[in-house]
């Protein structure tokens, strides 16, 4: 068990590995948030495999992967609605937003129910898509493709409006 633990300290201070995760990441500074969470994991349930080495990198490459996409998520979040915050509050935007909202609203109800209540839980009610997959037992990547569907949907209600 101690050998185990000692070899998984060992490939996660190797400075390949930071690479590694920086290059998929694109990034730096999450790295050792990354590296950190595997290293735990790992520690806390020991990996019982004869390459501890293929399990680690692999590990740390799904979880690298996972926080790209998170923050890509995020990013392509924020990017979205910014539009609604970043405005100056007259008559004429309280207007617009307001016909924005119409139209999102609109475009939701054209969607399928699931979507629909995956969208309003994930975007509204902020829960993560990990939580949504387990809850309606389906596959993570089903969530985030309805997800991106729906944001599309979304985006072209939008721009036939303002045409």
């Amino acid at each position: 068990m101690a050998d185990v633990d000692s070899q998984v300290i060992e490939i996660m201070e190797d400075r390949s590995i930071r690479r590694y995760v920086e290059a998929i990441l694109g990034a730096a500074d999450r790295v050792d948030d990354v590296l950190q969470n595997v290293a735990e994991r790992l520690l806390t349930n020991p990996p019982d495999a004869d390459n501890p080495k293929g399990l680690v990198v692999s590990a740390v490459r799904n979880a690298a992967i996972d926080e790209r996409r998170a923050a890509d998520r995020r990013s392509q979040r924020e990017s979205d609605y910014a539009f609604a915050h970043d405005r100056t509050e007259t008559v004429e935007d309280h207007v617009d937003f307001e016909l924005i909202i119409e139209v999102l609203d609109r475009a939701l109800r054209e969607l399928p129910l699931l979507t629909q209540a995956l969208f309003y839980a994930h975007y509204v009610s902020g829960r993560p898509q990990h939580e949504l997959a387990i809850e309606y037992g389906l596959h993570l990547s089903t969530i985030e493709k309805r997800l991106a569907k729906a944001r599309a949907h979304c985006r072209r209600r939008l721009t036939q409006q303002r045409s």
